[in-house]
């Protein structure tokens, strides 16, 4: 399980200390200032998916 965390405009010391420390590493955690740049955000968390390969 991956587990990643966002703020969107609150991108303070305790937050990044905060929902850095839930995100399953420090990577996944994003710290949003602009509402416009969420898509990016999100097609950046869907890339790291794509190279997820399931086998049987």
């Amino acid at each position: 399980m991956q587990i990643y965390t966002m703020v969107l405009q609150s991108n303070t010391a305790a937050n990044r200390t905060l929902y850095s420390a839930c995100a399953t590493d420090p990577s996944d955690y994003y710290a949003v200032n602009d509402p416009a740049k969420l898509p990016n955000i999100f097609l950046q968390i869907a890339n790291k998916f794509s190279k997820l390969q399931l086998t049987n």
